[in-house]
């Protein structure tokens, strides 16, 4: 019998707890010695709708003052539960994890109890072979509970034939591996130090050191199998066999194509045999497994695997027969050889529902789950709970006057690595903070410390340091881990001391192997409002999503001036100074007033943006600063932390510089504009080209600096949807200038042609009308002013040819329409992105 140690809340269990079978993670730590509470059962065999009278007892007057009674199938594949439990006859109990064949039941006060009654009853249907497992929380110091009872047998049982065969075989049974979970990995069906199967595995350089240990009743051909897997299943699975067969053993390796077994090419490639052995009904095998193989049909162990074992019979050639259900098991999670050492009792895995059983948990189909009732009466909470309907919900109690039990649950889809963080900090942000983290990584959940010295993540150099009792599970989409922290360390600063006050920060984000936490976004991150002691169970907080009102102005104002009035502006200078020849605004030239109006707007919202970030950063919001030179300011930026000091990306840090760069240059044209020469002035081309040049450059820059912002811990847009919105919007401005910029060109040929044209002509006429006039008799008063005639004439062609080019009746170019429409698609093409991106701004990312 296996006799646990835990704490307990005086209102009962939580429903979290049902997957573990601990009063929500109380920290359970073996014990030694008899259990002092025993289980007493009106009969000890059961048929569908059976009705049994349960007794929890005290053995030699030991008192308890709580429980957790629940009823599972005897293999262990499930963690779903069997039976439905009554009230006690007193009421002082309550039921919780209901599920379609079964719940379990705790109790509601915490006064020493002696005993209590109550009742199971049976599913309607045969389930096979059952325990009920109970936890009894003695209340004292130290707190003893057992959690095992005795077998049921169900006598029509068509689904599952009894215990499996044999779990533990008191007369015939081997001691468990004491490096199990200390040095070795294992994976075993041990109780109370007893086995009747287990597996063990130890990292040693390029290879696996594998021993296969099982009991077997019966015939000598035997085979005790372990295989690897994508899914828990042994189809499609790599095989690493026991096997015993004629008074040999060995150990082989074959493959899974389906539901039956085929040696692969080399049985023994990558196998080093250490020692075997098959006495007394105990088969074993040592031996060594490379981590990489070249044939495709032996995985590598490099990778995370389900665990499967087998156990069954041989044929005479030694060739592997089918087992039945009984004697077969798989990890309800994938385990990674390398980086986690697991052991049945204490493992971190997902729960896994029975193969075609209907399960369901505390989350609703709408993925809520109940919000933990002790809170802020026994247990300190943090959560965005909504008429007891949660996603996210944080839990704590000091476990002594040294550590602090901590819960987690969120939500969880199940499709990606996850994580939840919790950081302690003195502000409100995830700089600065000591960070602790729940992750689920290929379906392995665990828990690690690490310290965030700017907004980046750095595991510690043990992440595991002050931590214990680490449990978790997933179930219908909650993922729930629970865990033990040290309250501070004397040897490490990075472990914030728990018994002082903290500001509370949680995020949610993917994690990646050993622990390490990929950048959130901020829909997913929370903080209080203040600091909070952890010492105040009385505290039932909601999550507080972190806002950042000015920084979304900041980027908006940015957009609007720069993607759309300066596209804008810079576009109507570019191509449409021959646009509307006859009409002003004021005097002025349209497009002239309107290229000043959409820069004049950029100015503005540019300068209104700038001061905007500086008051978020807090400490620099005197814009007076601007005064000193963008390179002054430059040096502010990259010097203030948490601002441009990112971790691991540094193209980030970019982001802060070029935008004052691009201020730089924004101030830059205007003042340039305001000192530039006459249109007529020699120099005027120096101008032109500058003006161009520093307007494009800052416009260019602009937009980089839009696409990096996106990517800074405080954006709250959706990342990937905007840089494609930038992609668009780049590849549009080429778009766009390459049609224009051919239009254009064709439409100043044709009109330089019109225009050399229409001069031959007129000059033609004028040198025939000189040489009619020439010709003609000359008249009395011709001869007398010869030359007043000739200039006359000539002034009289010049006027004429001059109608072309006369000021008050200019003609737009030719294509000029064509120009014209691409100018308005243009505006609306960046007026439409921009205006997303805006949406995506104040929308936030999901």
């Amino acid at each position: 019998m296996r006799v646990s140690t835990v704490s307990s809340y005086s209102s009962g269990a939580l429903d979290s707890s049902c997957a573990l079978l601990d009063p929500s993670g109380h920290g359970a730590s073996t014990a030694t010695g008899p259990a002092p509470y025993s289980l007493e059962l009106s009969k000890t065999e059961y048929q569908p709708g059976d009705v049994i009278q349960v007794t929890l007892r005290g053995n030699a007057g030991a008192q308890f003052k709580g429980y957790l009674v629940a009823g599972r199938r005897a293999d262990g594949g499930s963690s779903e539960n069997i039976g439905e439990f009554s009230v006690d006859t007193n009421g002082n109990s309550k039921l919780l994890c209901a599920q379609p064949l079964g719940n379990a039941l705790t109790h509601t006060e915490a006064s020493p109890k002696s005993s209590v009654e109550f009742t199971w009853t049976a599913p309607s249907s045969p389930q096979g072979d059952v325990v009920l497992h109970y936890t009894v929380v003695r209340g004292g110091a130290p707190n003893t509970a057992s959690n095992r009872a005795d077998y049921f047998q169900d006598l029509r049982s068509a689904v599952i034939t009894g215990p499996p065969v044999p779990t533990v075989a008191l007369d015939n049974s081997f001691s468990r591996d004491p490096a199990c979970g200390v040095s070795k990995g294992c994976y075993s069906d041990c109780v109370n130090n007893e086995c009747g199967w287990e597996a063990t595995w130890q990292e040693s350089g390029s290879v696996y050191n594998i021993t296969l240990t099982s009991v077997f009743d019966g015939s000598d051909d035997k085979y005790v199998a372990l295989g690897f897997s994508t899914r828990p299943a042994m189809a499609e699975a790599s095989v690493l066999a026991c096997v015993a067969t004629g008074g040999q053993v060995d150990v082989e390796a074959s493959y899974n194509p389906g539901y039956s077994n085929i040696p692969v090419a080399d049985p023994t490639e990558g196998l080093t045999v250490q020692q075997v052995s098959y006495d007394n009904g105990i088969l074993r095998c040592e031996f060594s497994k490379d981590k990489l193989s070249s044939d495709p049909q032996m995985f590598n162990l490099t990778e995370p695997w389900y665990i499967i074992t087998a156990r069954g019979s041989t044929a005479s050639d030694g060739t592997i027969q089918q087992h039945d259900s009984a004697s077969r098991f798989h990890t309800s999670a994938k385990i990674d050889l390398s980086l986690v050492t697991i052991d049945e009792k204490f493992s971190t895995k997902t729960t896994t529902p029975n193969p075609g059983t209907p399960t369901q948990s505390t989350a609703t189909s709408d993925r809520y789950f109940a919000k933990d009732p002790t809170c802020g009466k026994t247990n300190g909470c943090y959560s965005d709970c909504d008429d007891d309907r949660c996603t996210l919900l944080l839990a704590w109690a000091p476990a002594n006057s040294t550590h602090f039990h901590f819960s987690m649950q969120a939500v969880y889809t199940g499709t990606d690595d996850f994580y939840i963080a919790m950081g302690f900090s003195t502000q409100n942000k995830m700089d600065r903070a000591s960070v602790v983290a729940c992750t689920v990584v290929d379906g392995i959940i665990d828990v690690y410390q690490s310290f965030n010295p700017g907004y980046y993540n750095l595991p510690l150099a043990d992440p595991k340091e002050g931590l214990s009792n680490i449990q978790g599970n997933i179930d219908d989409g909650v993922m729930r881990c629970t865990f033990t922290r040290v309250s501070a360390s004397a040897s490490n600063d990075m472990l914030f001391d728990l018994t002082q006050t903290w500001n509370l920060i949680v995020a949610l984000g993917k994690a990646s192997t050993g622990g390490v936490l990929q950048e959130h976004n901020n829909k997913n991150r929370y903080v209080t409002s203040s600091r909070i002691n952890f010492l105040d169970l009385k505290t039932d907080i909601s999550l507080e999503e972190l806002d950042y009102p000015l920084i979304q102005a900041h980027a908006c104002l940015m957009i609007i001036g720069w993607m759309i009035s300066g596209s804008i502006g810079i576009a109507i200078a570019r191509f449409s100074k021959k646009h509307w020849p006859n009409t002003t605004i004021f005097g002025l030239k349209v497009w002239f007033q309107v290229h000043r109006a959409c820069m004049m707007l950029v100015f503005v919202m540019g300068s209104v943006a700038i001061v905007l970030v500086f008051v978020e950063i807090e400490g620099y919001s005197d814009v007076s600063v601007l005064v000193v030179g963008s390179v002054a300011i430059v040096l502010v930026f990259v010097e203030i932390e948490g601002y441009s000091d990112i971790h691991g990306e540094t193209y980030k840090k970019a982001h802060p510089v070029l935008g004052l760069i691009t201020t730089g240059l924004m101030v830059i044209n205007p003042i340039m504009a305001f000192f530039r020469v006459g249109p007529d002035h020699p120099q005027r081309y120096v101008f032109n080209w500058s003006h161009w040049a520093v307007g494009t450059s800052a416009h260019i820059l602009a937009g980089v600096t839009i696409s990096l912002g996106m990517y800074l811990p405080k954006s709250q847009m959706d990342k990937d949807l905007g840089l494609l919105l930038m992609i668009i919007y780049g590849c549009w401005h080429f778009v766009y200038g390459v049609i224009s910029g051919v239009l254009d060109y064709l439409g100043s040929r044709s009109q330089r042609r019109a225009v050399s044209a229409n001069t031959g002509l007129q000059l033609v006429a004028f040198s025939q009308s000189a040489v009619a006039q020439a010709q003609a008799p000359p008249s009395p008063d011709a001869q007398s002013q010869p030359t007043h005639s000739a200039l006359s004439k000539a002034a009289e062609i010049n006027t004429s040819s001059n109608l072309l080019v006369d000021p008050l009746k200019k003609e737009e170019p030719p294509n000029s329409g064509a120009l014209k429409c691409m100018l308005y698609l243009h505006g609306f093409v960046v007026t439409a992105i921009s205006a997303f991106l805006v949406f995506l701004v104040i929308e936030g990312e999901d």
